[in-house]
């Protein structure tokens, strides 16, 4: 029961923290990638950056955690998730089993798990697959995320 607490206590951190590197972020990746730039201005507002590199981010920080956790303390983090996206999102939880497949599918023709974070990112924001710049983009926001967010757990 303690644990429980605990878990969902780390979910709300981690979308928080989620949430503010997806703010912070924006400005330093448009600067640096111009294509990017394009894509925000074409969806009209940053709500889409916002929501996907929060479920991105969220994605990241579950995976650097699950090796280090036993699966009862990893099923009770991720019963935290399904009970907390919907307060955070309504489409959170879709939006997160929807990233989950697309890694799995992307890693599995041998891409890295931080890439594939990206990619997914970019192509829910463009809606259709990254080109080559973009590509680059997506290798760069999956290493920005494991970055920001290795250690999140004990901090």
């Amino acid at each position: 029961m303690i644990f429980e607490n605990i878990s969902r206590e780390k979910v709300a951190q981690l979308i928080d923290i989620a949430k503010i590197l997806s703010i912070s972020s924006l400005t330093t990746f448009i600067t640096r990638y111009p294509s990017l730039k394009k894509l925000i201005q074409n969806s009209k507002n940053t709500n889409d950056w916002d929501f996907c590199m929060t479920i991105g981010g969220v994605a990241m920080g579950t995976l650097l955690i699950e090796p280090n956790l036993s699966k009862k303390a990893f099923s009770q983090f991720s019963i935290g998730l399904d009970e907390y996206f919907p307060k955070w999102n309504l489409e959170g939880s879709t939006a997160f089993a929807d990233l989950k497949k697309f890694v799995q599918k992307t890693v599995s023709l041998k891409i890295e798990y931080s890439t594939a974070i990206g990619l997914w990112i970019i192509w829910n924001i463009k809606h259709k697959m990254p080109n080559e710049e973009e590509y680059k983009a997506a290798q760069a926001i999956g290493s920005f995320l494991f970055s920001a967010l290795k250690g999140w757990w004990d901090a």
